[in-house]
């Protein structure tokens, strides 16, 4: 199984379900050794993940808490236009 130093996702705004939004977490964790980076861009979608309406705002709010809660990632969201999420591997 190949491996990783790095793995961006731009299409969490097109993923049709939460399911889908993990399920390419996953993917891109399982192939990530001890500091690879983990990224994806519309980290913020212009505020809507605090209340998120519609599917595209819910699948980047789950995300966001795959992440952050990982035991394995160290992460942040930078706030450069709608938000890049970086999150690094630990070991």
């Amino acid at each position: 199984e190949q491996h990783f130093d790095a793995c961006f996702i731009d299409l969490l705004n097109v993923f049709p379900s939460e399911e889908m939004t993990q399920r390419a977490f996953e993917l891109c964790l399982e192939r990530l050794e001890g500091g690879g980076l983990l990224m994806a861009d519309n980290a913020l979608r212009q505020g809507e993940v605090v209340r998120p309406k519609n599917q595209q705002a819910r699948n980047v709010a789950h995300y966001n808490e795959l992440v952050a809660k990982h035991p394995r990632l160290e992460s942040v969201v930078i706030p450069i236009r709608d938000g890049v999420s970086v999150a690094r591997v630990k070991g």
